[in-house]
């Protein structure tokens, strides 16, 4: 994830219960301005991972949306550097667990590399 995100700070939610501060480095819920709507992100870098789950939402939180491939690339260069792989995982049915049927999730294995396919297969 990027180390310097001066962005990061602007989108933070700073009060309510979602609350944190730039003391928590990545790890926070972020607000980013997404045309009309807003990429709602929750963000964690701990475990050997870092992860950003993304749902798309109105100013009033009322609605939400399924990201789509657009909102993943926003978010993906918001908190990553471009030189940086990260995947969305389709878990095998018996380990999936959906807590909300509109989010998707950004990973990264921080203690190791992405096996990576020829490049002239991507």
């Amino acid at each position: 994830m990027k180390k310097d995100n001066s962005s990061l700070e602007q989108c933070r939610v700073i009060k309510g219960q979602y609350a944190s501060t730039a003391e928590d480095g990545n790890n926070g819920h972020f607000f980013i301005p997404y045309h009309t709507k807003f990429l709602f992100c929750i963000v964690s870098d701990g475990g050997g991972w870092e992860h950003v789950s993304i749902r798309v939402v109105d100013k009033r939180f009322k609605h939400s949306w399924m990201p789509d491939y657009r909102a993943l690339q926003t978010v993906k260069e918001f908190f990553w550097n471009n030189d940086e792989c990260v995947v969305q995982y389709f878990p095998a049915k018996a380990d999936h667990i959906n807590d909300h049927p509109k989010v998707l999730h950004l990973w990264k294995p921080t203690e190791q590399e992405f096996p990576m396919p020829p490049k002239e297969f991507v």
